[in-house]
C-alpha cells in the first residue's frame, strides 16, 4: 500500500558530517559499521538492483557495474521490507541518496549508490529518521540512532521469520 500523504511536517533532508563529531562519536560508529559490515554487506548484495528491468544484449562488463551498485528504489525496499517506512518517506529516501552522492563526488547517476555510499547513506538514514517524531532520539550519541536501526532491522526479521543471526552475531554468521 502506498502512502500518500507525508508523515511528518518538516521532510527538508539534512546530511550529518560525521568529521565534525567528537571522536568518541567517530570511534563508536566506526565500531559498529565493523560489528555490521557483514550484514550490511548481505543486504547490499540482496537489495542491488532487486527492483531491475531485464534487457538482453547486456555484455558482461555492464553487467558487472550494475552488480556493484545499489539504487534508491532498492534502498526504499530495503527499509520499507524491514518496516522503517513509518520512520521516513521514499521522498525522503530518494533525496538522501542524491545527498550522500553530492557529498562523495558522485556525478554519474545522482540514484545510484556503490558500497562505500551504501553504508553512509545507513548512516545518514539512521540519524535523520531517528531525529524526529515518532521516534526522537536525538539527544542521544548519533551511534545509538545507527544500531537502534538494527536493533528494528533484526526485530523486523525475526518478526517475518528470517533468521536474525546476521544482526546477533556477524561473525560467526555464514550467508551465501
Amino acid at each position: 500500500m502506498l502512502k500518500l500523504e507525508k508523515p511528518h511536517k518538516n521532510n527538508e533532508v539534512t546530511y550529518f558530517d560525521i568529521d565534525f563529531e567528537e571522536d568518541r562519536d567517530i570511534r563508536a560508529i566506526d565500531y559498529l559499521q565493523k560489528k555490521y559490515h557483514k550484514a550490511i554487506r548481505y543486504m547490499y548484495v540482496r537489495y542491488s538492483n532487486s527492483i531491475g528491468d531485464v534487457k538482453t544484449g547486456k555484455d558482461f562488463d555492464e553487467f558487472a557495474q550494475k552488480t556493484q551498485s545499489i539504487k534508491a528504489v532498492d534502498v526504499w525496499k530495503l527499509f520499507k521490507e524491514h518496516s522503517l517506512d513509518d520512520y521516513i518517506t521514499i521522498f525522503e529516501c530518494q533525496e538522501m541518496v542524491k545527498l550522500v552522492n553530492y557529498r562523495s563526488g558522485n556525478k554519474n547517476d545522482p540514484l545510484v549508490l556503490d558500497f562505500a555510499g551504501f553504508e553512509r547513506c545507513l548512516l545518514q538514514l539512521a540519524v535523520f529518521m531517528y531525529s524526529r517524531p515518532p521516534k526522537d532520539l536525538r539527544v542521544n550519541p548519533p551511534a545509538l540512532l545507527y544500531e537502534e536501526m538494527f536493533r528494528m532491522m533484526r526485530a523486523q526479521c525475526e518478526k517475518t521469520g528470517i533468521n536474525p543471526q546476521l544482526f546477533d552475531d556477524p561473525d560467526t554468521a555464514y550467508f551465501s
